[in-house]
């Protein structure tokens, strides 16, 4: 039974939303919209396949609730319900394992991570269940811990409003943080009685933000952005729970957004302000999504939906410049898709893994993670070249 939240209860709320992959007409923009229609939309491909080789890890002993990070030129396993951090070098060969629950200023005081996010400068900062917040530095060494207040300054946490930050939870099915400048962002939905997407999804659509920054030195939620694109708008009923977003940031402060129900990829400057969008829609993905007017009807069609196209996951790659984006194909597909961009322009749509997600760079290759298999404890971990 789905349950109705806000951003600060204790209790983790699970969620996952259907896919609504659409393609469909878009909203003129004005000159001051959110989504610029892409000026050079075109596609060159230049790779066919994709030359990927298994890098197999050395043997760790972890729960297999985790995922794979890259964080100063280094592999890290991070072990979501031990709170361990496993290193490797870029030859998958064990170097060392940090952190663990503690109290200590070496361990995390939490009985669960639930997001990781690298700093660019070798630090991180880690998320729990109860919007506790962990911030550590190159060394490993806590700096900082928090809860988030869920609220902007001089607002009532209690009053549900598009406008503020407490109407909001963390989309903790598909969480995704992004530290940047001082600052952790974080994918956000709402399901507040007064503000959801249940019904009538067309306000809400044209309303929530898709992100919340959160400060890392005042601990408040002082940054509301984005919205959705107007493809959501005008087919609310197809996508009403479709409100999961992939996010990437550059190192000069770039957003690149990719909502699982757009093929558009939109770009923005670090105070958010538009500068392109582009993208082409994914190959054979399986887009005859059920119209959902109500939370019973969601309720109904929640265990196959998921499974039918969207995209899944974005990463920019600041020393390469080319960004990728993950795609699901269909509930049959036996293979997820994968694009790669090169500026706006399309150079390669190839068949991958199921669960494929590059993750970052270690010259000369990339690295990407696939689905894990916490059955066989198998962490399956990929790297490539690109000419």
């Amino acid at each position: 039974m789905l349950m109705k939240r806000k951003m600060y209860n204790t209790a983790v709320f699970r969620l996952t939303v259907l896919s609504c992959l659409l393609s469909a007409c878009r909203e003129a923009p004005s000159e001051y919209s959110l989504f610029p229609a892409p000026t050079d939309n075109t596609a060159d491909i230049r790779i066919d396949s994709l030359d990927y080789e298994i890098l197999p890890l050395d043997t760790i002993h972890t729960s297999f609730l985790g995922d794979l990070y890259i964080n100063n030129d280094k592999l890290q396993w991070v072990d979501y319900r031990f709170c361990w951090i496993f290193e490797f070098d870029p030859a998958g060969r064990f170097l060392q394992r940090r952190l663990g629950q503690g109290k200590s200023l070496k361990e995390i005081p939490t009985g669960l991570i639930y997001s990781y996010a690298p700093d660019g400068k070798g630090g991180f900062t880690v998320i729990g269940p109860q919007t506790d917040c962990y911030v550590f530095d190159s060394t490993y060494t806590l700096q900082n811990q928090f809860l988030v207040q869920d609220y902007v300054v001089d607002e009532d946490p209690g009053e549900s409003d598009p406008d503020k930050a407490g109407t909001y939870t963390y989309a903790y099915d598909k969480l995704v943080t992004r530290a940047y400048d001082d600052e952790l962002y974080i994918n956000i939905y709402s399901e507040s009685d007064d503000f959801n997407f249940f019904g009538d999804a067309v306000p809400y659509f044209r309303e929530a933000p898709l992100l919340m920054g959160v400060n890392l030195k005042n601990a408040r939620a002082d940054r509301l952005l984005g919205r959705f694109s107007p493809a959501y708008v005008q087919n609310s009923d197809r996508c009403k729970l479709f409100v999961y977003t992939g996010f990437d940031i550059a190192r000069n402060g770039d957003f690149y957004m990719a909502m699982e129900a757009d093929s558009l990829i939109y770009q923005y400057d670090r105070d958010y302000r538009p500068i392109r969008s582009f993208g082409r829609a994914g190959r054979g993905m399986d887009c005859s999504y059920p119209v959902l007017r109500n939370l019973d009807e969601i309720q109904a069609h929640y265990a196959d939906g998921r499974a039918m196209g969207h995209y899944d996951w974005i990463e920019y790659i600041d020393r390469t410049g080319l960004l990728f984006r993950s795609y699901v194909k269909s509930a049959e597909a036996e293979v997820y898709g994968l694009q790669i961009y090169d500026g706006t322009v399309l150079v390669a749509d190839v068949d991958v893994p199921v669960g494929f997600r590059v993750k970052g760079y270690i010259a000369p290759y990339y690295y990407a993670v696939g689905r894990i298999d916490e059955e066989n404890e198998k962490i399956p971990v990929y790297r490539f070249k690109l000419d």
